[in-house]
């Protein structure tokens, strides 16, 4: 049982002190019906346990048992009755609503539905403003570079220009001899 280790641990002390009475009374009868003596170990153990057994049949030990007992049987019917409370598809609904309804308060960092809308409005805004701001740097540079390149071309019509004035288009070819 995963929810009661200590119970656990009782059962398996009890069951280990059952079986160890079970087997020194098997010996015991084996020892009579063979007519051999018991050793003293057996001897002792045998009467630990009688020991045991005449402690256990006392009235405050009894009591003590059977509220043990009925502890142990209220703390399963706890456990049984939790469980068919955590299987109710109403109470896991129930529980996510207010799992998502804490969370979206803490997504929205302490604020009220008002307070939510305006700082939506103003987030919205500002990316407007940013995708603005891209779209105005892009067309100036797409605008410089259209003047740089105006400028390139103007400075070659320029020497262009030039170059026909001082007549390097129609002169005399010279010749390598």
């Amino acid at each position: 049982m995963k929810f009661a280790p200590w119970l656990d641990n009782m059962k398996r002390l009890d069951d280990a002190r059952k079986k160890e009475k079970k087997h020194l009374e098997e010996n015991r009868q084996k020892c009579k019906r063979l007519g051999i003596e018991q050793s003293e170990v057996e001897r002792r153990a045998l009467a630990r346990i009688e020991e045991e057994d005449l402690i256990l049949q006392d009235e405050p030990v009894q009591e003590e048992r059977r509220k043990r007992s009925r502890i142990i049987m209220k703390y399963y019917k706890g456990l049984q009755d939790v469980k068919k409370a955590l299987c109710c598809s109403k109470l896991w609904i129930l529980l996510t609503s207010i799992y998502i309804d804490k969370q979206d308060f803490i997504d929205r960092g302490g604020r009220t539905s008002a307070e939510q809308q305006r700082h939506d409005d103003l987030v919205s805004q500002r990316e407007k403003l940013y995708e603005k701001e891209r779209q105005l740097k892009e067309r100036l540079h797409a605008l410089q570079k259209e003047k740089k390149d105006q400028e390139e071309q103007e400075e070659k019509d320029q020497e262009d220009e030039e170059h026909q004035r001082r007549g390097g288009g129609g002169g005399r070819l010279k010749r390598n001899v």
